[in-house]
């Protein structure tokens, strides 16, 4: 891990979607609490869900832990995808 702590936030256009991604070079979800439930919490569920009802679909929120080849943990990586809306909708 590195003693810099780092969070890089960018911006894409997708197709109809903007694409928000999110990485830091923290310690990861799993190090910071080993005994996490590997079911999601109740934040990730209502934020989930909220993008569900804006873009119409269920996968809008991946997170992903990043690791080494040794898989120590180097940080996290949140993509989340926003439906753009037209003007006619």
């Amino acid at each position: 891990m590195s003693l810099r702590s780092e969070l890089v936030v960018s911006f894409s256009i997708e197709a109809k979607f903007i694409e928000v991604i999110v990485t830091d070079n923290g310690s990861g979800r799993e190090a910071s609490n080993p005994n996490r439930k590997k079911k999601q919490s109740y934040g990730i569920r209502l934020i989930k869900g909220r993008f569900m009802i804006h873009n119409g679909e269920s996968e809008n929120v991946f997170i992903e832990d990043l690791k080494n080849i040794d898989g120590l943990a180097l940080g996290t990586k949140v993509k989340i995808r926003i439906k753009l809306k037209s003007e006619m909708e």
